[in-house]
This record gives structure tokens, sequence and C-alpha cells, in this order.
């Protein structure tokens, strides 16, 4: 079946519902953007806010969005667009440059108007085209929220002067300098559109409220204008010239940019034009999320953006505000039955149709009477996450969470000010830069994750009992410090500072690299001052998370940091450099850890106390290994245990990246005996990381002793467990002290 045929009704339906929803609203919304340019004005604004959910209507459904997808022009659009002009207007600077010629200014003002909106769909475009959506994500909380509070601010301050009739010339200054007087029957029109609205939400749902505020206002305003024919009825949206949409921007652009005044507007322009895209980008991905709830779809946000975006380029060319999500839309249209773009056809017929006989009727609408019913469907709008943010700010009792609220509170309130009593450029600019500074300042305070000295926290290479109290007791000489995060030139000098303070009582430093995800060149240049400086104080540093080929170690070579790379101090992770630095320790203070050093049987743990005549009964055999020799394959038969007394070993575990490193063992510890023990094969491999010497003592042997000479081989099983003691104790401790931190 044609999928054009297959719905009809439901999609008749839908376009209809859609197209009477929006036509009210379009027409608000138009008025919103152009009151900053007075009441002369309104017109342009009310074909604006019309073709711009037309052209919408019409184009987007065909250029790459979801069948059930709709948008429509915003208040948040309309109110920045707003804001530009009145901007523009306002800058005694053109119009300076333009002679003082008011009409030329306005003129400028609305050319600026659509070119904004025109390079709002190329942004949509580029955005969606170029598969850069999240960076939408980076665009901190507080900036969104201030920029939509701060234009429904500036919404409800141009409105004023509307829905209490004040005459042109006159402003809301004046109102208490006693320089401007009020309507009553402005007013009274305007209370009667807003207790329409609200009659409209709470009585007749299915009636849209907008509409029904608007119907009722007008119908007061007129029956008050016959009824008080001697008072001043107040004004109307005026007469709307019916003509054709035509594409000329373009030409209006070209006569910008040859205006003397383009050099002043065009940062605005584009600032706008950013805040707009930005704003009903998020708009148009969270309804398109809607429609995948309700209609179990799956949107695609290229497609949403790009629709979006040359929608809104084909409406700025016929002087059409731009669009945004609209899950009002998408909801009537999904409830009246529409399934396939033939809604959206509908739906534009009905609104084309609407726009050529609106014309007469539109013209007797009040501006108190929409004023009214924008008041009440404007606060709407305004952030839903600085209000909640305002109720936490009284029931908080954390210290620090209350002053986190209270900072996004004030930067919030500040973008809005700014956008009321400057303008948009000044408020993003100053809102971003102080969110910066912010995320400097706590990066310095997040960059150490943690701090210990090698007396709280040991590697996991196994040692005999006496190297683990050496250690004890001077291991405060070794300093740790734990990093997390980016590591750049916002957080280096606190960090340097804190390391000078941290090695004040410490002879070596590891640094904790394995969770920095980040480091640019001015931080591989502090790291190599400090590790010089440490070093002529005597300190030693040693990096810890560094592996061969990584970002952080090409960054490294490519600065040509001598001091890290060169002198054999990185290490692919915080237990090999700490391992390290115990290793310098015992050698300043415990014999047993020169590494050049052969350590007799009797001076291992687990043959501690044996003679030599009971060493001759074992008859074991010395083996000696290469560096990265395996000593023990995983899976292989366990036929005996070995003891190292020369250099170190490592225990790896077969996954499918080919091993992962388990633990170090140090000489003097026994290795494979619980799979002896046990009878079961290997369960991990043994690999040389230095050349090594071990004595194997077999699974047979050792049963020949549990027969011939029982004793001995009770005394091997008790300073085994003795061993195993040891090391569950060691590694509860280095877990306990983690979870501390």
């Amino acid at each position: 079946m044609n999928p054009w045929t297959k719905n009809i009704s439901g999609d008749f339906n839908a376009g209809i519902n859609v197209a009477i929803v929006s036509l009210p609203t379009a027409l608000g919304i138009g008025l919103i953007a152009v009151s900053s340019l007075g009441p002369e004005y309104a017109s342009l604004g009310v074909l604006a806010g019309l073709y711009g959910v037309l052209f919408i209507t019409f184009v987007a459904p065909f250029t790459g969005t979801s069948a059930y997808q709709y948008f429509g022009p915003g208040p948040a659009s309309a109110g920045i667009l707003s804001g530009l002009a009145g901007g523009i207007i306002a800058d005694p600077q053109i119009l300076e440059l333009l002679g003082n010629n008011s009409s030329t200014v306005t003129q400028l003002a609305i050319t600026s108007m659509f070119l904004c909106s025109l390079l709002v769909g190329i942004i949509h475009v580029l955005v969606g085209q170029l598969r850069i959506g999240n960076l939408i994500k980076l665009v901190p909380k507080t900036v969104i929220a201030g920029i939509l509070n701060g234009t429904v601010l500036l919404i409800i301050i141009y409105q004023i002067p509307y829905f209490v009739g004040l005459e042109e010339g006159q402003d809301i200054g004046g109102l208490v300098t006693g320089r401007a007087s009020i309507n009553p029957l402005d007013i009274l029109a305007g209370t009667a559109a807003i207790a329409g609205y609200f009659m409209g939400k709470t009585l007749i749902p299915k009636f849209p409220p907008l509409l029904l505020g608007i119907l009722i206002g007008t119908l007061l305003h007129l029956l008050l204008g016959v009824w008080l024919a001697a008072f001043n009825p107040g004004q109307t949206i005026g007469a709307i010239p019916f003509a054709l949409p035509r594409p000329g921007l373009i030409l209006d652009i070209q006569s910008e940019i040859a205006n003397p005044a383009f050099s002043l507007v065009w940062l605005r322009v584009l600032t706008a034009a950013g805040a707009i895209s930005l704003i009903t980008s998020i708009g148009a991905l969270i309804t398109a999320a809607t429609v995948d709830s309700i209609a179990d779809t799956r949107h695609s946000p290229v497609g949403e953006l790009t629709g979006l975006g040359i929608g809104n380029i084909v409406a700025a060319i016929f002087y059409g505000l731009p669009s945004g999500g609209s899950p009002a839309r998408v909801l009537t249209a999904y409830e009246a039955g529409g399934r396939t773009r033939l809604s959206h056809l509908i739906s534009a017929v009905f609104i084309a149709a609407a726009i050529m006989g609106l014309g007469p009727l539109l013209s007797a609408v009040p501006l108190s009477a929409v004023a009214g019913v924008l008041f009440v469907m404007i606060i709407g709008f305004f952030d839903s996450w600085t209000i909640l943010l305002l109720r936490k700010a009284f029931f908080a009792n954390d210290l620090p969470q209350r002053k986190r609220i209270l900072f996004n509170l004030a930067l919030v309130v500040l973008i809005m000010t700014l956008i009321v009593v400057t303008n948009l450029v000044i408020a993003i600019v100053v809102g971003l830069v102080i969110e910066l500074l912010r995320f400097l300042l706590q990066s310095e305070k997040t960059i150490i994750r943690a701090q210990y000295h090698g007396g709280m926290l040991h590697s996991n290479t196994v040692r005999v009992p006496q190297d683990m109290e050496t250690l004890k007791q001077h291991g405060h000489s070794i300093g740790i410090l734990s990093l997390q995060g980016s590591l750049f030139f916002g957080n280096t000098d606190y960090l340097s500072r804190r390391i000078a303070e941290f090695t004040a009582t410490a002879s070596m430093l590891v640094l904790d690299f394995q969770r920095i995800t980040d480091i640019d060149t001015s931080a591989c240049m502090v790291l190599d001052r400090v590790d010089k400086n440490l070093r002529r104080k005597g300190i030693t540093i040693f990096f810890g998370g560094i592996k061969p080929g990584d970002d952080i170690h090409q960054l490294l070579l490519e600065m040509d940091i001598n001091s890290v790379m060169n002198k054999g101090f990185m290490y692919p992770d915080l237990n090999n450099a700490l391992s390290e630095a115990e290793d310098k320790i015992l050698e300043i203070y415990g014999e047993s850890g020169d590494p050049n050093r052969e350590l007799k049987l009797s001076e291992t743990i687990i043959f501690d106390g044996f003679s030599e005549s009971e060493f001759e009964l074992m008859d074991m055999q010395r083996k000696e290994f290469n560096k990265d020799e395996i000593i023990i394959k995983e899976g292989t038969v366990a036929d005996g245990f070995f003891v190292l007394v020369k250099g170190r070993v490592s225990i790896y575990k077969e996954d499918d990246s080919g091993g992962m490193e388990l633990v170090d063992f140090g000489a003097g510890v026994s290795i494979g005996e619980m799979a002896v023990l046990a009878s079961t094969t290997r369960t991990a491999s043994v690999v040389a990381s230095s050349d090594a010497v071990l004595y194997f003592i077999s699974a047979k042997k050792l049963q020949a002793l549990r027969e011939s000479h029982p004793i001995v081989s009770e005394r091997i099983v008790m300073n085994l467990a003795s061993s195993l003691s040891r090391r569950l104790a060691s590694a509860s401790e280095t877990i306990h002290m983690l979870q501390k931190t």
C-alpha cells in the first residue's frame, strides 16, 4: 500500500489540529520578535511568525526529520531576536553613523533579525552534517539557563507597555515618574485574555488556550470600544497587507553588508544566531526523544538537525522566524492520528490558507490581549532547573552544596541582568568567562585524588618480613601523589606548590598518572622543571602510569623532557613505580634490598631457621632465568614450587589482551606452592622481570619428605601458612587505606 494513502483520515485530522494549535502561537511569537520595534511593526511580526511555521512545517519533514516530528517558532528565539533589534535601535553610535535616520536604523535592525535567522539554519545544518551535536553538551547549564530566563524577562518587559496601553514614545520608566499614563481599556482586555487562557486550560482543554484567550480579550476590547466610545480603545495589530511570500532576504543582506554600520552589528548577529541555534538544537533533540518514546522509533540527530536547518534557511529567506522543537505540536499530531508526512502537507496547506484569509480578522486583535496571553505562556518557559535551585537553596543542609547552589543562582541572575541592561553578546561572554574561571579553580583542587606515604601504602611486591618491617619504619620517606583528570596550564602551578609542600619531609616522590586523561605542553614543561628542582635537592621522582607509546608518553618525547624520559624513572603503573622506590629505601636501610645479592635459602620465608642438613634432604635444583623468560606457564601441571633468592618475578593472568600483571615477587618468597598443595594445574604464569635465580623443589620430593621426615615437611607447611597470612594482612591493610581515600 502507498504510505501516503494508508492513513489519510488520521493524517488529515492531525494536520488540521496542528495548524489550529500553531496559528495563534505563531502570531504571538511573531509579535514578541518585533516588540522592540514598536506597535507599527506588529503586522511584520505576525507575518514573520506565520511564515516561519508555514515553511518549517512544509520543508523540514522532507529533508531529514522523522515523520512524527514537528517544529515551530519559540518565544526564546523570538525574544533573542527582539533583543538584537532593540539593541541596534538603541545604539547611539549606529544612529550617529547613519545620520540620525531612525528609519534606516530600523531597517538595519529588521534585516539583522532575518540574517540572524538565516545563520541559525546554516548552523543547524553544519552541526548536523559535521556530527558535532555533542558539543552542545559543553555549554554550561548556568549559561543556557541565564539565556532562557533573561529572554523570558526581556519578553515580559517588552510586553508591559502593550498590556498597560502606553502610547507611542512612552516607556515603563514613565510610569514611575508620572510622564506616562495607562489605558484602563487595554488592561481590561489583557486581563480578560489571561482569564480566557486559564479557562481554556481548565474548562476546555481541547481548545487551544492561547487562541481562546486572544478571542475573549478581542471581544471585550471591541465591546468596550462601542460602549465607551469616548475612551481611547488602545492599539491593535492593524492592517496586514496580504502578499505572497517573497524570497528577498538575499538582496537585503547584500545592502546590509554595504551599510557602514554593519561592522557594529555583525558580532551581535552572530552571537544571537549561536544562542538561538543552541536553544533550538537542544529543543529539537529533546522533541525527537519524545517522538521516540511515544512512537517507538529511533531518531537520527544528523537528520533532525539537518532538516531543521534547511527548514529554517528557507523560512528566513521568505522572512520567517526560526523554529525549534515543539513537543506540543508532536503530541497533538500523534494523538489526532498523524503517522506520515502527509499530515505535514495538510497542516502547511491549512496554515497557508489561513494566512490568506486572516488579515481582516487579525487587524482587530488588541496588542494588550496578545500581551496578556504571552505573559502567562512565557512564564512556563522559565528554566525549571533554576526553580529547582531556588528550592534547594532553602533546604540544603550541607554548606559546600549550598555554596554551589548559590553560586549557580548568582551566575544565572547575572546573565539575566546583563541580557536586559546590556546585550546578549556581553551576557554570554561574561557567563562563559566566569564558568571557565570556576573550572580552572576547581581543577586545581581536584587534580590530586589522594596522597599517601610509603608507610601507609605498599606496592604489591611480595617481600621477606624483614624488608616489610624496614619499609614500615622508613616508608614515610616515600611520598605518593595520585593524580586525576586533565593536567594543564590551569592546575600545574597548584600541583607544583603541593609537590613542594609534600616533599619537605620526603626523599622520594611517586606521581601516579594512571587516572590522568590529558596533558598539555605547559604541564610537560612544569613537570620537567619540578623534576629538575627535586633532583637538585636530592629527591628522586618516579612517574607511574605512563606506558610506552601512549599519548602522554608521546607528548613527553615530543617536548624532549629528558629528565623524565632518559633516566629510567617512568613506569607503566603505580605499582612498578612504588616498588622501585621501595627498592631504593631497602638499598639504603636494609641489606636484602640489594638487587645484586643472592639470598641464602635460610634467609627466605619458607626456609627460615632450616639447617644445611635439612636442605640436603630436599635436594633442590638451582635455576637461573634471564629477564622476560617464562618460569611457570599457566595451565601446566604443578610438578613443584620455586623459592626466589635473587631478582624479581611477575605473576601474569592470561586474558584477551594477552596477559594482565597481578603481583610482583621479590627475593626471599616462594612461588607456585598453592597449585602443588591443592594438586591443581597452574592458575597463572610466572615471568622473570629481571635476571633471577630460583631453587626448585619437586612435588615428588615433598611427598617423600612427608613420609620420611614429617617434622621437616610440617615446618615447610607452617612457614607457607605464615607467609600467606602475612600477604593477606598486608593486602587488607592496603585495601583499607585505598577505601579511606
